[in-house]
């Protein structure tokens, strides 16, 4: 993957995504991600790759300009290597996952996240 839409592009793909809802997570333009994805050239707006990034949990560096690890998380992984793709793949899912609980939560602000649940019922057992 040596430009930016390449890499894009693969991770939509390994989060099995749409573009549309791509754009959609990300909080951009719903035609952005197919601008972007086709484009030819390297260019990518440093606030469309923090909001991709963020949304795909990879690395801002690896994404805008390819160096560095992918995920820091794992910066043995390395995309290009065959092997290392299906972790990557599981990796960006959990992520995408992780960005689609938050907008959830966000919506419904009486949805709990389990781990929030958890501390709560534990405080209040301490307390009483």
């Amino acid at each position: 993957m040596r430009t930016t839409p390449e890499r894009v592009a693969w991770l939509r793909d390994a989060a099995a995504l749409h573009k549309r809802s791509l754009s959609k997570l990300a909080g951009l333009n719903p035609s952005h991600v197919r601008l972007l994805e086709n484009s030819t050239g390297d260019r990518i707006g440093r606030r469309t790759a923090e909001a991709l990034a963020r949304v795909l949990g990879v690395e801002l560096a690896w994404l805008m300009l390819g160096i560095g690890p992918c995920v820091a998380a794992a910066p043995h992984l390395n995309p290009e290597v065959p092997a290392h793709r299906e972790a990557l793949t599981l990796y960006v899912r959990a992520a995408v996952a992780s960005t689609r609980a938050a907008l959830a939560d966000e919506q419904d602000p009486t949805t709990q996240h389990p781990v929030a649940a958890l501390a709560n019922h534990l405080r209040q057992r301490a307390a009483a």
